[in-house]
């Protein structure tokens, strides 16, 4: 079995910048060229092992307040059947949905058919609700990585949205969580293209 091998966060594309200033991104491809990935390097799934890949996943809770959840995702021979557990929190479809787009994507990407493996997700967060489709982006990195049998750097963080083609969708209350990734110890936040910046409205005394 191959020994996974630590993502080194300085081959992201560009300079990135200090937490809270954001990297445009618009495409899963860009996204995951810049993690760790070339096409060149995809080869057909032929492994008998079960690889894990776990990503931290900011988000918001049901007042908008930042929150880190835990996202893992296993795949092995199988099936092809995709399965979900949330430790007990309740998901709306948006976010079931997700977990089909991102091996949509990022299948498609790498140019794999993974019809003979099963895929788990563990999302693990302090919510009683899960809702939206803004960890997609995250999923589809975590699938990329299970199929190159890479570690994840866990200093670096994402939000975003994904569609079947890839494309890296805008998200809500990126602020909120870029504060949440800075204190799960992210030292790099990934957002969609147009929202590194965040306009908040603060009330002036009279």
């Amino acid at each position: 079995m191959k020994k996974p091998s630590q993502i080194n966060p300085n081959k992201i594309l560009f300079s990135l910048f200090l937490l809270l200033v954001g990297f445009s991104v618009g495409l899963i491809y860009s996204l995951a060229s810049g993690f760790f990935y070339h096409p060149e390097s995809f080869e057909k799934p032929n492994f008998t092992d079960i690889r894990k890949a776990e990503m931290v996943l900011p988000a918001v809770d049901i007042e908008g307040n930042g929150i880190a959840g835990n996202l893992i995702a296993t795949i092995k021979p199988g099936t092809g059947q995709i399965y979900a557990n949330l430790k007990g929190t309740l998901s709306e479809f948006t976010t079931q949905d997700s977990f089909r787009i991102a091996l949509e994507a990022s299948t498609k990407y790498a140019k794999l058919d993974v019809s003979e493996y099963d895929l788990f997700y563990e999302i693990e967060v302090d919510a009683p609700v899960i809702e939206g489709p803004s960890a997609g982006g995250a999923m589809a990195i975590a699938i990329l990585a299970l199929l190159e049998n890479e570690t994840i750097n866990k200093s670096v963080m994402m939000t975003g949205t994904i569609d079947g083609d890839g494309n890296i969708g805008l998200v809500g209350y990126v602020l909120s969580k870029a504060k949440a990734a800075k204190d799960a110890g992210a030292t790099v936040f990934l957002v969609p293209k147009g929202q590194s910046i965040e306009k908040t409205p603060i009330e002036r005394k009279k």
